[in-house]
């Protein structure tokens, strides 16, 4: 992640699908408190977030609940 952060940070245009790289590697490897930073400061950028967006987000919830990325439904 550390390459991706670096790409990320210098970019100039970033749109939709980088912020959603980024916070599903983030949560791919077990970050998903940056994961869900990220969805703040795309946030306060006045970005709006998608279905995407918010798929990626709940995936970094579950990282940070700790239970793998798993969610049941009953």
């Amino acid at each position: 992640m550390t390459d991706a952060w670096r790409v990320f940070d210098h970019m100039s245009g970033r749109n939709m699908d980088s912020w959603h790289l980024m916070i599903n590697g983030s949560a791919n490897n077990d970050l998903g408190d940056e994961g869900l930073l990220l969805f703040e400061q795309m946030k306060k950028l006045g970005l709006e977030p998608t279905g995407e967006t918010f798929f990626c987000c709940f995936v970094c919830l579950c990282k940070c609940l700790g239970n793998g990325g798993r969610v049941f439904i009953f």
